[in-house]
């Protein structure tokens, strides 16, 4: 378990990556033409709970969310590919699945349907921000191992 201040850097579109170095986080908002780093958080687009801390409670879930024993089998596929997974089962579960995507659909943001990692990392949001989870979306929740508090 890492300890530490940490702070959430963009990497490309969509993906965030955890910090403990102020400095780089700094340079690499301002290499992207944000004047501050508060000022790249504020412009970032908001999580389902739409709480100040959303993003905050997103990689939260995230970090807690890698503890299940099959967090890589939920990796989104461009991300498994860059990063060398080759066993991506629980996502290619998940994508078949479009009922449960129409759902998913319903409640969050499209973001949320690219694997079972977003999916669960917006559920933990709204759980965290207080915000009622419907129980076919906590049923998916649990299926994909979502950390339960």
């Amino acid at each position: 378990m890492k300890t530490g201040n940490f702070y959430f850097v963009k990497r490309g579109n969509f993906c965030f990556a955890v910090t403990e170095n102020w400095q780089e986080c700094t340079e690499v908002v301002c290499k992207k033409g944000f004047k501050s780093f508060s000022e790249f958080l504020k412009r970032l687009p908001l999580t389902p709970s739409k709480s100040k801390f959303c993003t905050i409670y997103h990689e939260m879930g995230h970090a807690n969310h890698e503890l299940s024993k099959n967090y890589d089998k939920m990796t989104n596929l461009a991300d498994a590919k860059a990063l060398g997974i080759t066993d991506v089962s629980l996502t290619e579960e998940f994508l078949k699945d479009t009922k449960s995507l129409e759902k998913i659909r319903k409640y969050f943001r499209d973001y949320a349907t690219l694997s079972p990692q977003e999916f669960v990392a917006d559920t933990f949001d709204m759980l965290v921000a207080g915000r009622k989870v419907p129980k076919d979306i906590m049923q998916l929740y649990k299926k994909y191992e979502g950390p339960l508090f």
